[in-house]
């Protein structure tokens, strides 16, 4: 069963508020999208492709810079699949978060201003040493 747009994000509304009043995590995940470019054996997000919206993303970055979290990492899926993981990179910048980014590494020739300029930690998943078994399980030619 696929949870509407609505109730993921009142789920992460209902978790923010909770926190405002414990002790407070200074490190927040954030899934972007449920969008991949691979189709790894082990995995089948791919199957079910959803973006997040923009302004839904955006609010919660605010409310992530505003509860005084220090790191977002954006994931998803693939993140860098995202139509606006740019500008969400950036503005979580601005709201003074320090971004992490989980990626296959796939697209980022295509973000690599924005990734080298705004993005403290990059994690770039390996599956295996060896180019041809890496690719195979990732089910993406020419990714290792």
């Amino acid at each position: 069963m696929q949870m509407n747009e609505s109730s993921k994000y009142d789920k992460m509304k209902l978790y923010v508020e909770n926190a405002k009043n414990n002790s407070i995590p200074t490190d927040a995940y954030l899934q972007v999208n449920f969008a991949c470019n691979a189709k790894c054996v082990m995995c089948n997000i791919w199957k079910n492709p959803y973006m997040g919206e923009k302004e839904t993303l955006l609010s919660i970055i605010n409310k992530l810079s505003d509860l005084n979290f220090k790191w977002v990492t954006l994931w998803g899926g693939e993140p860098l699949l995202h139509p606006n993981i740019d500008d969400l990179i950036i503005h979580a910048k601005n709201k003074n978060l320090k971004v992490q980014i989980i990626t296959n590494g796939s697209l980022l020739n295509n973000h690599v201003d924005v990734v080298s300029n705004f993005v403290d930690n990059l994690v770039v998943s390996i599956d295996s040493g060896f180019p041809e078994i890496h690719d195979k399980i990732r089910n993406l030619p020419r990714n290792f």
